[in-house]
């Protein structure tokens, strides 16, 4: 008698261990692909603004040499 009783229980028991696990695992496997999808987006853009910095201090670069060059050919020192 008791081993009827017991029965549903532990069918009980194991569905919702089971649910439990299965819920555990699957949720976090079914939005991995977004997450991975809003990182690579995120490491995209690191990477545009990471060549924008570069080529706007190229340019500052360029032009603070310009106009050091420019005041070196002012001065009359542009050869040395």
């Amino acid at each position: 008698m008791n081993e009827i009783l017991s029965r549903p229980l532990l069918s009980r028991r194991f569905r919702l261990a089971s649910f439990i696990l299965l819920s555990t695992v699957l949720i976090p496997v079914s939005h991995t692909p977004r997450v991975q999808a809003v990182e690579g987006q995120s490491l995209d853009r690191k990477r545009q603004d990471q060549q924008r910095a570069r080529s706007m201090a190229r340019k500052l670069i360029d032009s603070v040499l310009e106009r050091q060059l420019r005041q070196l050919e002012d001065n009359g020192l542009e050869e040395m």
